[in-house]
């Protein structure tokens, strides 16, 4: 399972670096669609861990679920963050657009690869086999079918 969390990341980081390009070569008429499907994606993402594997992650740690927390509060943040950029790029705000920009693809990126590097391997020491099927059931009942969201669930083994 931990490599679908894995691939999801990858995803979302992929269409991160397409938003970042967008910031520095697109029109913000063609910014304004990439950064609405970026949000919906992020959403999503977060949405899936909110609900899925934080709470089975928070069930196993001590001090308030640390680093569960922080992870969720960043989440929050970057959920922000992006729908300032968004309300930047509706109104034609170019000028504070690309700095702002950058500084939210720059902390996007550390925390989506400190899943890779925290969450995750914390999630396969502590998650049982029976709550890993928990959580991949709980992702795939948030945003419809996993084949319609292209993540590849029916293939995950863990």
């Amino acid at each position: 399972m931990s490599d679908v969390l894995a691939r999801e990341n990858r995803d979302l980081l992929e269409k991160l670096n397409q938003f970042e390009k967008a910031l520095n070569r697109s029109s913000l008429d063609s910014l304004k669609e990439i950064a609405r499907s970026f949000e919906e994606h992020l959403f999503l993402h977060r949405q899936r861990e909110e609900e899925a594997l934080f709470p089975a992650l928070a069930k196993h740690l001590s001090n308030e679920g640390e680093p569960v927390t922080r992870r969720r509060v960043e989440g929050r943040e970057h959920g922000e963050r992006l729908k300032e950029l968004r309300n930047e790029i509706e109104a034609g705000h170019r000028g504070n657009l690309l700095y702002r920009g950058q500084l939210f693809v720059r902390f996007l990126r550390e925390h989506l690869l400190g899943a890779d590097i925290i969450l995750l391997p914390l999630a396969e020491r502590l998650l049982t086999p029976e709550e890993w099927d928990r959580v991949r059931k709980a992702f795939e009942s948030t945003g419809g079918s996993p084949e319609a969201r292209g993540t590849p669930f029916a293939r995950s083994s863990s």
